[in-house]
């Protein structure tokens, strides 16, 4: 009689600890070595986001359809500035959050099961392989260490889980306080996913989905009564996304638009001016889905770009292969669903297919694939994998006393090498020549990928070969502006400097909103003499992005330049504190004007920004203890002298303007050291007169007529 609740109780202690916990330890040894990668490719937008750092949470908070992706964001910039290490721990803490709930959602819905099949039977294995598949699956990290794509599509996937499983709960629950228990966190989930990616819109579908073959298990007339229940979260899903995004990206603006246009870089059409049409892009993504199945099954050679082109015709093989193979799936699908509509297979393709359906169907994308998008429909696809090696591995272990052991070796073996390959494949974003090295391999024939391994080979010191892709990518793509400015600055640096203005001046013709080839032809001029010109160019380029802080920066050189340091000091100080350039640079100028003008306190405030930029700097503590001094504040100055005096013991300059603060703060014995150190260093007339004043103060009149005398002679 004892033996049954110790067997249960056994049991809810792995589902609801062990495997859990099982589950977040892998996952965190496999992704920790990632944790310091730096930011790639659009992370860097984290960095260049001025919202991010200058506007308070509160005019980021329900702005838009990803405000929370912004607020985290901005959470991160608070706690750690630009360290990439906040960002991506969020992240694998968002992935293991997902896989998490993934094993519950399956095991919940599963276990539940009525008909004693091996679906019922074999929860836990089926749930458990299906979390660790979806947690240590290489094409997973293509979500996880993209920080930006594990932000929006990481969050939209774990609201739509969370909001899956917490609606399962409550549907199954029959205690009163426990309904409200699971409605209130289906409401606060479905909350936070306005906040994440427009996908969540599919989530009432996924529901349906789930009630059917789960809930329902197949009965018409117990899932009709719900059906009311899934209008009403569509409407308020779809009703939300207006706020946002306006009725008519849903009525013909966007949402169903004639035509979109190639992002430059990334010409998936014949030519870059050529539109991306909805009929063409449907018929172009059979391919794209035939390699999503593909990945799964066959994780090597994925990559953030591929050369995959626009279609022109249905006839095209690429088209008609694809096809034929999704419509043989589908078929069976339906076949299956004949024989048995509660079939947990077809709910598994049904998942997969839903989760593609605001990707891959007749909605036009300048991004025709992206391996993160198959983040949520992977659920659907890992489900039927690990379903079949549940069934083969079963099948092979008919002795209850060997599956023991085999289901264990098949763990090990299991994490192991899913664990190593997401390593490995973690390694490209350890390095940013490494990542669009890996990029280039799989997309040698698109302008943005030779454009930015380009850049980071010119990084890296490699700018003569770096110069190989610029001009490979201005040949494949000539509307892309980038290459011509990256080449225009290799230009410059090899003192080429008249093509690299030709070369920005037909960069700025490209697209006249692209603010760095106006800053670098601004600076260029600049370094000519030419100032009148460059403080024009600066000008105008700063239309172009109101937040750019390097024309501010670049005007406010050109103002110093010509000694006009009250517009010199109004440039610096708009560039860091109400633009983006928001480093050591653009704050000790602010700071160095500031100090000019007598704005002590500015000049105080300006050079502990740059200090946190860069720390201890010796000018930047001197400067300090410089304003701190004329405000008569000498403890303070004193106390940065001293840290500047420890990075440079013998800077004459520092060492004077201690014994001045020693002298007005009346200490003359530290003053007379400080004097003494600077005669040391620098025979001059002045530091004995100051040291005679230190005696007399001291009251050694003797030793100071001595000094007196020496002077005289």
């Amino acid at each position: 009689m004892k033996a049954k609740p110790v067997k249960i109780l056994w049991e809810k202690l792995w589902c609801k600890i062990l495997i859990p916990l099982a589950l977040v330890l892998v996952t965190t040894l496999v992704y920790l070595p990632s944790i310091n990668y730096p930011f790639q490719f659009d992370d860097e937008f984290i960095i260049k986001f001025h919202r991010l750092r200058m506007l308070p949470l509160k005019a980021i908070f329900l702005r838009n359809t990803r405000w929370l992706t912004f607020v985290i964001n901005k959470l991160c910039f608070n706690v750690a500035k630009f360290n990439p290490f906040m960002y991506r721990t969020i992240n694998i803490a968002i992935h293991i959050l997902c896989g998490i709930c993934v094993f519950f959602l399956l095991f919940t819905l599963l276990s539940k099961l009525k008909t004693k099949n091996f679906f019922q039977k074999n929860a836990l294995y089926i749930s458990s392989t299906t979390a660790l598949f979806f947690l240590l699956h290489p094409v997973q990290s293509q979500t996880t260490s993209y920080i930006s794509q594990g932000q929006s599509e990481g969050l939209a996937t774990l609201c739509i889980v969370s909001i899956c499983l917490f609606f399962t709960k409550f549907l199954q629950t029959k205690l009163i306080y426990k309904k409200m228990l699971w409605l209130s966190l289906t409401g606060i989930f479905c909350f936070l996913a306005t906040g994440t990616k427009e996908i969540i819109i599919i989530c009432p579908l996924l529901l349906v989905s789930i009630d059917w073959f789960f809930i329902a298990q197949g009965d018409w007339t117990t899932f009709k009564k719900r059906l009311s229940i899934y209008s009403f979260f569509f409407l308020v899903s779809v009703g939300i996304l207006m706020v946002f995004l306006k009725p008519s990206f849903f009525l013909g603006g966007e949402f169903l638009t004639k035509f979109t246009h190639n992002n430059a870089g990334n010409t998936i059409t014949n030519h870059y001016y050529d539109p991306i049409r909805p009929l063409q892009f449907f018929i172009s993504e059979f391919q794209v889905i035939l390699h999503y199945i593909f990945i799964f099954f066959w994780p090597f050679n994925i990559s953030v770009e591929y050369d995959y082109k626009i279609i022109g015709s249905p006839l095209h093989v690429s088209c008609i292969v694809p096809l034929a193979f999704l419509i043989l799936a589908l078929y069976y699908t339906f076949k299956m669903l004949k024989l048995d509509p509660k079939n947990p297979i077809c709910f598994g393709v049904i998942w997969f297919f839903l989760g593609l359906m605001l990707r891959s169907t007749i909605i036009p994308s300048p991004e025709m694939i992206n391996d993160y998008k198959t983040y949520l429909s992977s659920i659907g696809i890992l489900f039927l994998i690990s379903s079949g090696v549940i069934k083969a591995l079963l099948a092979c272990c008919r002795k209850r006393e060997r599956r023991k052991n085999c289901i264990v070796a098949f763990y090990i073996i299991l994490i192991a090498s899913l664990g190593f390959l997401t390593y490995r494949r973690n390694l490209v974003w350890s390095n940013k020549i490494k990542f669009w090295e890996n990029a280039l391999q799989q997309a040698p024939n698109k302008a943005r990928t030779n454009n930015n391994y380009g850049v980071h080979l010119s990084e890296n010191n490699q700018s003569g070969k770096a110069t190989v892709f610029f001009k490979k990518a201005i040949k494949l793509d000539p509307y892309y502006p980038n290459p011509y400015n990256n080449l225009a600055m290799h230009y410059a640096y090899s003192g080429q400097t008249e093509k690299a203005i030709d070369l920005l001046k037909k960069c700025v013709q490209i697209n006249p909103n692209y603010p760095e080839p106006y800053n670098n032809l601004s600076a260029l001029l600049y370094q000519k003499g030419n100032l009148k010109l460059a403080e024009e160019i600066a000008t105008q380029g700063r239309k172009t992005n109101k937040f750019y802080g390097r024309f501010d920066y670049t005007l406010g050189k050109i103002h110093a330049k010509k000694n006009d340091f009250l517009n010199a000091y109004r440039h610096f100080k708009i560039c860091c504190t109400k633009k983006d350039f928001t480093n050591e640079t653009g704050f000790s100028s602010y700071g160095f004007t500031a100090l000019k003008l007598k704005k002590y306190d500015e000049a105080i405030f300006a050079y502990k920004q740059a200090l946190e930029y860069k720390p201890n700097v010796t000018d930047f503590l001197a400067n300090i203890g410089t304003a701190y001094f004329h405000k008569k504040q000498y403890e303070q100055a004193v106390f940065y002298f001293k840290k500047a005096l420890k990075n440079s013991p013998k800077k004459l300059s520092i060492i004077f303007y201690l014994a001045e603060t020693y002298l007005k703060a009346k200490n003359y014995k530290k003053a007379l050291e400080q004097y003494q150190k600077c005669f040391s260093i620098e025979k001059k007339h002045s530091y004995p007169l100051k040291m005679e004043l230190c005696l007399k103060k001291l009251g050694h009149r003797v030793e100071a007529q001595n000094i007196h005398n020496l002077l005289k002679q």
